[in-house]
């Protein structure tokens, strides 16, 4: 079975992100995210998962072709790590889309 790529998995948890974003009960007492935020918060996902990604397939190539609880271990905690990092970016990027935009997607469960 092939696995995603490096730029998809990066594609993929951007999306999730933004999804879950769109699902997550946002705080009105920060003040309101500039376009510049916006951005520097992109950036920063974006650099992020490509690090993240590059190194769970790499742990994940290793795992693949050298099967010991080492490799398994090493290939877990990659995942694990790019997970908790969609996580964090999920739940921090509510702040960015206060309003909800996405709430007449039907593919989402309204708030």
């Amino acid at each position: 079975m092939k696995g995603l790529g490096v730029r998809d998995s990066g594609v993929a948890l951007v999306v999730m992100c933004v999804m879950a974003a769109a699902c997550t009960q946002t705080s009105s007492s920060s003040a309101p995210a500039t376009p510049s935020d916006a951005k520097s918060f992109l950036d920063q996902v974006n650099e992020t998962t490509l690090k993240l990604g590059v190194a769970q397939s790499q742990a994940g190539w290793v795992q693949q072709n050298f099967i010991t609880d080492d490799t398994e271990a090493i290939a877990a905690r990659a995942s694990q790590a790019a997970n908790d990092a969609g996580a964090r970016f999920a739940k921090e990027s509510t702040k960015y889309d206060p309003d909800n935009f996405f709430k007449g997607n039907v593919n989402i469960r309204p708030r």
